[in-house]
């Protein structure tokens, strides 16, 4: 395949500006290996480099030696090889020296073997495919991402949502059965995600991210061309995560935590990934991933043994960028390895002198939709769930027996036996349930509650030795290996749980895990009862009692409950009354605003449809059937926990039924007064006279796993036995805001002595009454209050982890990671930080260390002022500018004196900078003021705990104090606990 010429000159030339033939065969192989060497109207010959020498084919009549002759003299046509290209110029001058004043060119020729190409099974066989290089075939569509049919203003923009919609179509429909239709289905599908993601960015105000931040500054000083190109594009993470690929399809997507970078062409001494080796490390993770290099956007996935490139520019029929009206986008298949990837993507980026290379992983979840409800499909995540309707709703039986809120715990409480249906605990267990899941999503209950209670508790515990022999004992009788943290987690849940053989050799270890959870909270609301008893008197517990701080493991948590919003839990689609029960949500915060929205609210689906869109949201269902704690997140998921006695399936008790019979009439007297008569059921007055059926020994607590809120009150309804006159019962919704906080720091300062308060610097006025309380205004959307003058968000990762090369880079990238923070606060305010964005600023702070570490006077040592000044961040380009050293003090300097302290010295800088970087002992962070400029705000790239203090199992995180006292306090601690070397200074 001849692609163009690639070198032109004189045979002799002494022009600078133009190429002479050696010169010209030079310049030739440093880019190809094979080639036609022309001399117009006189010679042409091939040329090539093969095996490490240089060979020219010797058309014209030759000697043994390679040397011109005529036929008379017996020449004959040869081959010649050389060991450089110099002395291929110096004997083909020797041969044509008559020739010297001629003009030359060299034109670019591709050679491939189609013998070997494999058999397809696939339409990759087909007319519509070209094999176009050995283990090589293309498939392009009709129109491509600049194409007319595209409004003006996005074309060429949609690279990356593109990109993403090829991955899920690619998870739809295996890519072997691909049409050209399906390239163009992906390019206009993808037109439209892109307008989507701009449109929710604008609405949501940020948000999940801000794709129009992306068109606006950060290339004052760039080239115009580059600032016009990179206008209106949008990051991986930018895109939407939930959108549809046919009627049928439901697609969720994450962008991975781990980021691969590099360059193009990287220098051997910079530590910088090739494109092929960040291929090689993605795919040993990944299989599916969005590439980003020169302001454009590919997808690249793996599937059976091939790769796959897809690319929504414009390429002509053999995969390569074309400008030719008819070129269109296309999908490569390779059946290779990752350098013959490597070739190709390099092949088809534009040309620029930007070599940097993002490749952002992607999980992509593809599930059908469910017809009934509209909501994706659930998939049951142990096999110990059963389906209740299967693909939409699942439930987790608790163990049979001693576990409900009428067994053990109720025993425990005191509760009178007569309380067959568990509503006096019921209420108190479902908060607990709450209160966890406010910290926890109880979606992976079994595997993120071991790591969270560990990570909160550390090693505080007096676990009795009985309990933890006898546990053991039981479980080794049936030969199930048990971790150790299960133990711990059954001590920091604090309940006296004895896991029995018989319950342990029916559960795997997933399973067991969620069943001793879920028996926790029925504990812990015995406790919580209990403690209510105590304090009132009263038997009875009703929502407004749940203003009281509890223990649950090493955390405090108070429970918060909003206004609720009383509606009927299902209105039949044939029944009346619905207009009747909107006067009901007078109590709602939010009621006097419904009557503007398109959709009216009038039942329980309705509200949490509403009022359930964001991640974590929590609240509790209070009906006369039902005492529920509720979990949902953003996609409309719903899990709940009845603590009540609950048969397979979901179906309530006969007891729990009558019990709510009985709450409708009360309600219904107290409505119409104390005199009115209630009709009553003949069934129901038969059955007065017998004694109480004893509740049925299957029954047991559940965890209900949903699809969406309508599956959720239809199977409330349906599998309940609730006919239509019972579902028209009003049912309460608490929205719950959960205040978690490790029960060391719940206790106020208020009690410390001055005697104690040494590490605040010894001023008695620094005592707890006097810290104020951080002001919600100024928190960011995915803070979590963790005390009333300390919040935070945390990442997944801390910089001394494995994803991070060992040396020099683990753990020394302070200044680097403190900087990007810095940068990415003026790119993406942190009032929109989430946890993979923190993780995101370790990644490309450990990229900005790497390309510093030259600079370094004491490496692996990087200083502020040694930092690279000009860099790239995805599009933006940063130019920064560090005054080292305005602000120098001593860690252990006292309040008098003239050598500043930390709280002082923090203070003399924050007069007078908002950003900087705070160091000693090698130990560097980042700190500035927060939008309400009272609160701080200290960047932590280590691993440390909720609150700031080093943890080894911690990550990364964002804190806001309300105090400098504090943020010096955290900061000293975490200096003294990594126990770095240097001067204090």
């Amino acid at each position: 395949m001849v692609r163009g010429v690639a070198v032109w000159g004189k045979v002799v030339s002494t022009h600078p500006k133009i190429l002479d033939l050696c010169r010209g065969i030079d310049t030739f192989f440093k880019e190809s290996d094979s080639g036609v060497l022309q001399i117009p109207g006189e010679y042409e010959t091939a040329i090539w480099y093969e095996g490490g020498k240089f060979y020219i084919f010797h058309p014209w009549p030759a000697d043994l030696h390679g040397n011109k002759v005529g036929l008379r003299e017996g020449g004959k046509a040869c081959v010649l090889c050389f060991k450089e290209p110099m002395h291929m110029c110096d004997h083909f001058l020797e041969n044509a020296g008559e020739l010297k004043r001629k003009a030359f060119s060299v034109s670019d020729v591709q050679v491939f073997e189609l013998k070997d190409l494999p058999e397809s099974v696939s339409n990759f066989k087909r007319a519509s495919v070209a094999a176009v290089a050995p283990n090589k075939w293309v498939m392009r569509g009709t129109i491509h991402e600049g194409d007319a049919q595209f409004p003006p203003e996005r074309r060429n923009k949609q690279g990356t949502p593109v990109a993403i919609m090829a991955l899920a179509m690619a998870h739809v429909r295996e890519p072997e059965d691909w049409m050209p239709e399906d390239i163009d289905d992906a390019l206009i599908r993808g037109d439209i995600l892109y307008q989507q993601s701009l449109v929710s960015s604008e609405e949501g105000g940020g948000g999940e991210g801000r794709p129009e931040g992306r068109t606006e500054g950060g290339h004052e000083n760039a080239e115009e061309e580059d600032s016009e190109a990179v206008q209106g594009l949008l990051a991986a993470a930018d895109v939407l995560n939930r959108f549809k690929v046919s009627d049928f399809d439901c697609i969720q997507t994450e962008v991975a935590e781990t980021a691969f970078y590099g360059s193009l062409q990287p220098d051997k001494d910079s530590g910088l990934l090739s494109l092929s080796g960040a291929l090689e490390q993605m795919f040993k993770e990944h299989t599916h991933a969005v590439m980003t290099a020169r302001y454009s956007s590919t997808a690249i996935w793996k599937h059976e043994g091939c790769y796959y490139y897809f690319d929504s520019h414009a390429c002509d029929e053999f995969g390569y960028p074309s400008e030719d009206p008819r070129a269109a986008a296309c999908l490569v298949r390779i059946n290779g390895s990752v350098k013959d990837l490597a070739s190709v993507i390099e092949a088809n980026l534009a040309a620029g002198s930007d070599n940097s290379f993002n490749i952002s992983p992607m999980e992509i979840i593809a599930t059908k939709l469910d017809l009934l409800s509209g909501a994706p499909e659930t998939k049951l995540e142990s096999k110990a769930f059963e389906w209740i309707r299967p693909g939409a709703a699942a439930i987790l039986m608790g163990p049979r027996g001693e576990n409900t809120a009428i067994g053990k715990a109720a025993t425990r409480a005191a509760i009178a036996e007569d309380d067959m249906a568990g509503r006096t605990l019921a209420l108190p267990a479902a908060a607990m349930f709450v209160a966890a899941a406010g910290a926890v999503p109880p979606t992976q209950m079994h595997q993120d509650h071991m790591y969270n209670f560990l990570d909160i508790a550390g090693d505080q515990g007096d676990v009795t030795y009985s309990m933890f022999a006898a546990c053991v004992r039981d479980i080794k009788k049936n030969e199930l290996v048990v971790p150790r943290s299960i133990f711990f987690v059954l001590y920091h849940l604090k309940h006296d749980l004895m896991v029995t053989a018989e319950y342990c050799g029916c559960y795997d270890i997933c399973t067991l895990t969620r069943i001793i959870t879920l028996f926790a909270y029925t504990e812990a609301g015995a406790e919580y009862y209990l403690k209510h008893v105590k304090r009132t008197g009263c038997s009875e517990m009703t929502t407004q009692d749940l203003n009281m701080s509890f223990e649950f493991g090493a955390n405090t948590c108070v429970i918060e409950l909003k206004q609720p919003y009383e509606k009927p839990l299902k209105i039949p689609e044939a029944g009346e009354g619905g207009g009747e029960e909107e006067g009901g949500d007078k109590e709602g915060g939010e009621g006097e605003e419904e009557p503007e929205k398109e959709q009216p609210i009038n039942e329980i689906k309705d509200v949490m449809t509403k009022f359930m869109n964001k991640p974590n949201s929590l609240a509790l269902l209070v009906g006369d059937f039902h005492i529920l704690g509720i979990w949902c997140d953003a996609g409309g998921k719903v899990v709940a926990f009845d603590p009540s006695p609950t048969l397979p399936k979901g179906v309530l008790t006969s007891h729990r039924i009558t019990r709510g019979d009985e709450l409708a009439k009360i309600r219904a007297r107290e409505m119409l007064g104390e005199g009115a008569e209630i009709e009553e059921d003949e069934n129901e007055e038969e059955g007065e006279g017998g004694p109480p059926e004893p509740v049925p020994l299957e029954s047991a607590m559940a965890l209900m796993v949903y699809s969406s809120p309508y599956e959720f009150t239809a199977r409330l309804s349906q599998q309940g036995g609730l006919d239509n006159k019972r579902c028209k019962n009003p049912y309460k919704l608490y929205p719950v805001v959960v205040t978690n906080e490790l029960t060391a720091l719940f206790k106020d300062k208020a009690d410390t002595g001055p005697g104690e308060e040494e590490g605040l610097g010894g001023d008695g006025e620094e005592g707890g009454e006097d810290i104020s309380p951080l002001d919600d205004s100024s928190l960011g959307k995915y803070f979590i209050r963790m005390s009333k003058s300390i919040a935070a968000v945390r990442g997944r990762v801390a910089q001394h982890e494995g994803f991070f090369i060992e040396k020099p880079n683990r753990d020394n990238q302070d200044v680097g990671n403190a900087m990007m923070a810095i940068v990415v606060e003026h790119i993406e305010s942190y009032d929109f930080w989430k946890p993979t964005l923190l993780d995101a600023i370790l990644k490309y702070g450990d990229r900005l260390y790497t390309t510093s570490l030259p600079n370094a006077s004491e490496p692996p040592l990087v200083r502020p002022e040694e930092v690279v000044t000009e860099f790239n961040v995805t599009q933006f380009t940063i130019r920064l500018e560090v005054e080292p050293g305005v602000v120098t003090g001593d860690l252990k300097a006292g309040d008098s004196g003239s050598v500043l302290n930390l709280k002082k010295g923090i203070n003399a800088f924050l007069e007078n900078y908002k950003y900087g970087i705070l160091c000693t002992k090698r130990y560097c962070v980042a700190l500035w003021r927060a939008t309400d400029e009272k609160s701080m705000l200290l960047w932590e790239p280590h691993a440390v705990g909720p609150t700031g203090r080093g943890s080894p199992s911690g990550a990364c995180a964002l804190l806001m104090f309300s105090t400098v006292a504090e943020l010096a306090e955290t900061y000293k601690f975490n200096i003294e606990k990594s126990a770095r070397p240097g001067s204090n200074k």
